[in-house]
């Protein structure tokens, strides 16, 4: 006589896991897909379109690089737009995908390391977390870190398995490259994959077939960064300063978990109590992940204090598939205790994990807007005599500044660094400005305000820092100038 189990929602989750997998994944998507126009692009993501212009060669899509950022995503967003169009919803596009494939594959690649709980937790998490949601709609490389971190952890993972072939270490070697060549620390990940694999040689007392492997998937790696770090090296090395000007920490370790207070404390709580359960045995992928949290979180905070300020929050996305992973195991670990109320516990996660995402997507959008520089571009042109007005924007980066002037392509924008000696010669001239780096300098404001009126003209949130101003000058008389000045 046969017995047949009784069918749980555990097995089914397990049985169907794919299908929830990809359904995630198709709601992860559709959130992002819906905002993906909904605000303007940033300064920096018009430097990303800058850079990709099809005007310029890819010569000078890679010299525009050189000292900023690796080259990797510029390459894969040119080849895009040529075929898709330079466009802000097309380039965003990418980005969608980009993340949307990220949830995927962090689920994936989590049901093979660890089990299908951690997998759909993980891609659950991701997919709903509004900072994942955010920078999926940004037309930068942050998800496409996040994306070869995942892809890494998985063929780091085939590596440590005794049987692994020659072909599954070049791969991780290939895999470890796309990472740096990715984001500058992506270094710090790869440099615990090779700590690691130092570690495992030395416990094995360097076999010969194991070090073999190893010397070919880092020579692989190496072969591959190195021409970009030689031609890159000479412009890096004129860097002394940073626009960064403090060091925040919490910020940068929170920067993955954006959540209102209560949920984080209650996420760290609930996640930190499961990963003190679980523990983190030698060479387990548990240890592989904290110490990717831990390296490259330390590293750059040293540079930051010797040298000059790197430690920025977004820049943490390197240790983010890290984070997820390890959160989606303590919370595991903490299920894996309750007798009862099981559905009633991961239905309070589910909510926890998704409310701050869903509520920023589509109820108080106010954190996806940064700079409003379409919503300005919409003003001007809308003002009586528009193209004989000048319009002036200030920046240190002139030769390569683009902000208004990509949603004014039709009229030249002037770029003016602290100088108003030939401004009187207009009757009237609008100054457009938003919160990026590049503010007036206060003695350049005084000038302005003391040889002009003016009027301002506010856009976007500007007490949240997401703001803009267009401010309309017109010159004073000189003789009102004269009684100002006296």
């Amino acid at each position: 006589m046969q017995h047949t189990l009784p069918i749980t929602k555990e097995s089914i989750l397990h049985t169907h896991f794919q299908k929830f997998l990809i359904g995630i994944t198709v709601l992860a998507f559709v959130v992002r897909l819906v905002n993906s126009t909904y605000a303007s692009l940033w300064s920096d993501e018009l430097y990303s379109m800058l850079s990709v212009h099809p005007d310029n060669s890819f010569y000078e899509m890679l010299l525009l690089q050189r000292r900023d950022q690796p080259p990797l995503y510029f390459v894969l967003l040119r080849l895009w737009v040529d075929v898709f169009g330079h466009t802000d919803f097309s380039a965003r596009m990418l980005s969608i995908i980009i993340g949307s494939a990220s949830v995927f594959a962090i689920g994936w690649v989590n049901n093979k390391i660890y089990n299908f709980r951690v997998g759909l937790l993980s891609a659950f998490l991701v997919a709903f977390n509004f900072t994942q949601i955010e920078y999926s709609l940004e037309v930068r490389f942050y998800g496409l870190v996040f994306l070869l971190v995942v892809i890494s952890m998985y063929t780091y993972y085939l590596c440590k398995k005794n049987n692994a072939t020659w072909f599954v270490h070049i791969l991780h070697g290939g895999v470890c490259a796309m990472i740096i060549l990715s984001h500058h620390f992506g270094a710090f990940v790869v440099l615990v994959y090779g700590l690691f694999d130092v570690a495992d040689l030395i416990r094995t007392k360097f076999q010969f077939e194991k070090l073999k492997k190893k010397f070919v998937a880092y020579s692989f790696t190496l072969l591959l960064i190195v021409p970009w770090f030689y031609w890159s090296l000479t412009s890096i090395k004129t860097v002394q300063n940073y626009w960064l000007k403090i060091i925040d920490l919490g910020g940068y370790l929170l920067f993955n978990l954006n959540y209102n207070i209560v949920a984080l404390v209650l996420i760290l709580l609930v996640a930190g109590f499961g990963l003190f359960r679980s523990g983190f045995k030698q060479n387990n992928m548990n240890l592989v992940l904290l110490f990717q949290i831990v390296m490259v979180t330390i590293i750059p905070l040293i540079f930051s204090y010797v040298k000059f300020p790197i430690l920025v929050s977004r820049y943490s996305f390197s240790l983010a598939p890290a984070l997820y992973t390890l959160i989606a195991i303590g919370f595991i670990e903490v299920l894996a205790l309750l007798k009862n109320y099981k559905v009633v516990a991961v239905s309070i996660i589910c909510i926890l994990l998704s409310a701050d995402g869903l509520y920023h997507s589509f109820i108080n959008r106010t954190p996806l807007l940064k700079e409003p520089w379409k919503e300005m571009a919409a003003w001007l042109k809308s003002q009586s005599g528009y193209q004989n007005k000048a319009i002036y924007t200030v920046g240190f980066m002139v030769n390569d500044r683009v902000s208004i002037d990509y949603y004014l392509p039709e009229k030249k924008v002037t770029h003016i660094l602290w100088d108003s000696s030939n401004l009187r010669k207009h009757d009237q001239f609008f100054l457009v400005e938003t919160n990026a780096h590049d503010r007036i300098a206060d003695d350049f404001r005084r000038s302005l305000d003391s040889n002009f009126s003016k009027e301002e003209v506010l856009f976007g949130v500007k007490d949240y820092g997401k703001g803009g101003v267009i401010t309309i000058y017109k010159p004073l008389p000189v003789k009102q100038v004269a009684t100002e000045i006296k």
